[in-house]
């Protein structure tokens, strides 16, 4: 389960905000724009999942490295994942609270190579 707030890096307001935005078509929109340039620079091989390297496509989730950008996102400031990695890297941001003595982008970096120990890759 994915628990919010200061200490997980999203405060209360930001965190509506955030599920308001992941319900949007503007967020539809960017994950769109996301994949078909990916797949360009990928020069049209499959987008992977970062944790497990299996298949990614739509119908699964981008993980924000951080949310400095939240709204107008970079590029790289976007990750695709499985739904079943993705909620581990959650996990393992809030069980360590990683966010709380580094940056975000960091944090994510060290949950998503801890997910890949674990299944090892």
């Amino acid at each position: 389960m994915r628990r919010f707030g200061p200490r997980f890096g999203l405060s209360a307001t930001r965190k509506r905000t955030y599920d308001a935005y992941m319900r949007s078509e503007g967020w539809f929109e960017r994950r769109k724009a996301w994949a078909e340039r990916e797949l360009k620079r990928r020069s049209g091989r499959a987008i992977q999942c970062v944790v497990c390297d299996k298949q990614w496509t739509l119908r699964d989730d981008l993980h924000h490295l951080d949310y400095d950008n939240l709204k107008a996102e970079r590029h790289e400031d976007l990750v695709p994942v499985h739904r079943g990695c993705h909620d581990g890297i959650h996990e393992i941001l809030d069980s360590l609270g990683l966010r709380r003595f580094m940056p975000a982008r960091l944090a994510n970096e060290v949950a998503i190579e801890r997910m890949r120990a674990s299944i090892g890759i």
